[in-house]
């Protein structure tokens, strides 16, 4: 975590499978650099956007995979290269760091690749090796004066020497100023010397310097930036002060003991490192870092040089760090209270040491692990195996796939690769119920562990409805293969459908793990506390918004709001739901309960009452009264029921459907007349005209035993151009003729033009059913067919009884 608060970009590395995730990617670096992806890909679009051709390549070597293993191990875990960066018109320098993390099979496995900016440390110690060359140059050129000086005063001497004694006391006059240069020469050696001292000191841009006196602490020098720092006027100076005055004006923000009682540094070489923080004119706080050392001159002279940095934006950095942390932790710590309220049972893992951390709830069919004595932490892979041999787990699927693969190397591996978000399903043998377990890998910012949050919910009643769905289709399915290929590509449509919409509600029934997801799948939510008979609005809509007002009890709330907007054949059952008198009871051991009803507003709503809070006894005391709004739902099952029932050539009952009626009729000994009827040439119709001609020949022969027979007898089509009919208490021949004619006048009377004149004709086979036992549809079947079979013995529309 040092290493991502400290850089401008962090990458999560692994350099046996060339991949890469960002950790971490500053402003300071104007590019658009993806989350993850092919890590050499990745870099190569940076350096060559990014870095100057003269540093290229050989970054783009130190950095590369294959460089990474050959030169990263246990020895050697980390390296570094430093490398300019273009950033618009200035030029900026980056320290890049390989990290090793960890190794698989003697070769590294995953690296941290971090970038730190340090244009302002570049800067300074490119400034600092000026200085150096500058004063080396200066004290040269003085060297080579002085030196000329010499031999210029030696020559005087000996032309002085070579004088009269007259001249003496002028050689003497030249003798003593030679002295004196001597002197001005020694005196600017040590000022150069103590100058390039203080440049030494000067390690980083904008710090201030301080040196003064170890015996009187007198300042002897302060630069611009120490006394801005101090807020020392330029006026006045540093003249005159001592390092004492400074230190009352300083407060402590570590460890170390108060300033003003700090021994002083007396032995030479000492040095000591504290902060501390300053509070000026204006209010600011000023947060500084001081680094102090003994240093002793050449002319024997001991002072103490205490190098100050302004460190004022890495606290403030690392204080908004620590109040972000806290508010995570809460965010999160209140994510996880509402989870206990909507899921069976919650645990945190580990997956960084395989460890199952602790365990927030459990219910339902987990809680016998209890009286296993089977307590956390503990290893999560065996936990998983323990759980599955005792209570008898069979896993159905995990993310999308068959078996179990939950360990935490495979989910771990499963991160690495951009899967945050795991799902499986298992059924519990014993108590025949099924369970959902979602875990949430995302990487804990305290310990940088990588850990997964498992969220488990009872689905038996969802599952158990899917299933049966399931059967209902495989049959629905197995009559339609049956049919003619028109019928085959409408029952593909359908099943895709049926796919997307058992998809769609899925995703609407599943729980998500925070409140706004909640909010998004439900119309309304209300808190009930049974206690104290009081309500509380988590979300509402505006009829509900009308009744549960906060002048009313929970009770009145609920009976007032399904007087006014539920429809009234629904209010005995709606009565019965909302009693809370007796809610405690009815939802003893069951995770909540639901209702389906219709409303005068909203169509069609499911409301659910979902326990959450208990007391001590272990009953109920306060409900989630949520709502959704499924009329689209119903609409759909509506439309679906249809298809499955209608012949989607003719509008009519397909034979599934017609058969069901009929048998029921009859095993209801309900009488009428049964008949079956196919087209006459029907063939020949096809093969002179073409198949469009034939299905409009079909539609024409359903439409006219819809208008003959009027709904409220059945019609259907049997398959091919073979229909059937039962007229309800059509109990007598006349009564039969007399509608069959009705038909064929009807059918008669049509002429479709592709056919050239020819008209369409039918034959017929029924029978009288008087309401006796024994009948049953394939026995009605079976009389008729044989009358029909005498119909086709002559030419037109022909009726057999």
């Amino acid at each position: 975590m040092a290493i991502f608060r400290s850089a401008v970009a962090a990458f999560y590395v692994d350099v046996q499978h060339d991949w890469f995730r960002c950790v971490r990617w500053s402003s300071k670096i104007p590019m658009e650099f993806p989350q993850d992806g092919l890590y050499s890909t990745a870099i190569a679009t940076f350096i060559t956007a990014m870095i100057p051709d003269s540093h290229r390549a050989d970054l783009q070597l130190k950095i590369s995979c294959e460089y990474i293993r050959n030169h990263v191990n246990k020895e050697t875990p980390e390296f570094g290269i430093k490398v300019p960066v273009r950033v618009k018109n200035n030029e900026r320098w980056l320290n890049f760091f390989v990290t090793l993390v960890d190794m698989e099979c003697g070769m590294p496995h995953h690296v941290v690749l971090s970038a730190r900016d340090i244009t302002k440390e570049h800067l300074a110690e490119q400034k600092r090796y000026e200085l150096i060359s500058q004063l080396r140059s200066e004290t040269s050129q003085y060297d080579r004066a002085i030196e000329q000086q010499d031999r210029a005063i030696e020559q005087q001497n000996r032309e002085l020497f070579a004088q009269n004694q007259e001249l003496s006391a002028l050689n003497k006059e030249l003798l003593e100023s030679q002295d004196a240069l001597f002197q001005l020469a020694d005196d600017m050696q040590e000022y150069m010397f103590q100058n390039s001292m203080y440049q030494e000191m000067l390690k980083m841009q904008q710090a201030g310097i301080i040196a003064y006196k170890c015996d009187t602490l007198e300042i002897l020098y302060m630069n611009d930036t120490a006394m801005d720092l101090y807020e020392i006027n330029y006026n006045s100076g540093y003249r005159g002060l001592t390092i004492e005055a400074l230190r009352q004006r300083v407060v402590i923000t570590d460890d170390t003991e108060d300033v003003p009682s700090m021994p002083i540094l007396q032995r030479v070489g000492k040095t000591a490192d504290i902060e501390c923080s300053i509070t000026h004119a204006d209010g600011s706080v000023h947060h500084m870092a001081i680094s102090s050392k003994n240093i002793l001159l050449e002319s024997g002279e001991n002072i103490i040089i205490d190098v100050v940095t302004d460190v004022t934006s890495r606290v403030l950095m690392n204080q908004q760090l620590e109040t972000a942390c806290y508010i995570a932790t809460n965010e999160r710590d209140s994510a996880q209270s509402v989870l206990m309220h909507f899921s069976d049972y919650i645990y945190h893992v580990d997956l960084t040491t395989g460890m199952l951390l602790d365990q927030f709830t459990c219910r339902s069919d987990l809680k016998p692990l209890q009286a296993e004595n089977i307590t956390v932490p503990c290893n999560y892979d065996e936990f998983i195996k323990n759980a599955i041999d005792f209570l008898g787990l069979e896993f159905i699927s995990s993310n999308g796939k068959s078996g179990m693969n939950w360990t935490c190397k495979n989910l771990l591996k499963a991160f690495y690769f951009g899967i945050s978000n795991c799902e499986a399903e298992f059924w519990h043998k014993s108590a025949d119920t099924y369970h959902r377990i979602t875990g949430l890998i995302s990487v804990d910012p305290q310990s940088c562990h990588v850990v997964m949050t498992v969220i488990g919910n009872d689905i038996t009643l969802q599952r158990k409805q899917e299933y049966e769905e399931q059967r209902l289709l495989k049959e629905a399915q197995a009559a339609a293969e049956q049919s003619a290929a028109m019928l085959e590509e409408k029952q593909a449509e359908l099943e895709s459908k049926h796919k997307e919409l058992e998809t769609a509600y899925g995703e609407l029934v599943e729980f998500n793990s925070i409140v706004q997801g909640l909010q998004s799948i439900f119309d309304s939510c209300y808190y009930l506390d049974l206690t104290a008979d009081r309500f509380l609005e988590v979300k509402g809509n505006h009829v509900m918004r009308k009744v549960f007002t906060s002048g009313r009890s929970a009770r009145e709330a609920m009976l007032a709001y399904i007087r006014s907007d539920a429809c009234p054949d629904y209010w005995r059952q709606l009565f019965e739901f909302s009693d809370l008198n007796t809610l405690a009871q009815r939802v003893k051991d069951k995770p909540y309960i639901t209702i389906e009803y219709e409303s005068k507003t909203m169509g069609w709503i499911r409301g659910y009452l979902v326990p959450a809070q208990y007391n001590q006894n272990s009953e109920p005391t306060h409900f989630l009264y949520v709502c959704e709004i499924i009329d689209e739902e119903k609409r759909m099952q509506n439309h679906l029921q249809k298809i499955a029932e209608t012949d989607g050539l003719t509008g009519i009952d397909n034979r599934s459907s017609g058969e069901r009626k009929i048998s029921a009729y009859v095993q209801n000994r309900h009488p009428g007349a049964f008949g079956v009827l196919d087209c006459d040439d029907f063939k020949g119709i096809n093969d002179n005209y073409g198949h469009g001609v034939g299905d409009k020949v079909l539609v024409t022969v359903a439409n006219s035993l819809k208008e003959a027979f009027g709904s409220r007898n059945v019609v259907l089509r049997l398959g091919g151009d073979e229909f059937a009919f039962y007229l309800l208490n059509c109990t007598t021949t006349t009564m039969l003729t007399s509608m069959v004619s009705k038909f064929f006048t009807i059918l008669d009377s049509i002429f479709l033009p592709q056919m050239d004149g020819r008209k369409i004709s039918v034959s017929v086979g029924a029978v009288i059913y008087k309401g006796k036992n024994g009948a049953t549809f394939e026995k009605l079947y079976a009389e008729a067919d044989q009358h029909l079979y005498e119909s086709k013995k002559f030419t037109g529309n022909h009726l057999t009884i």
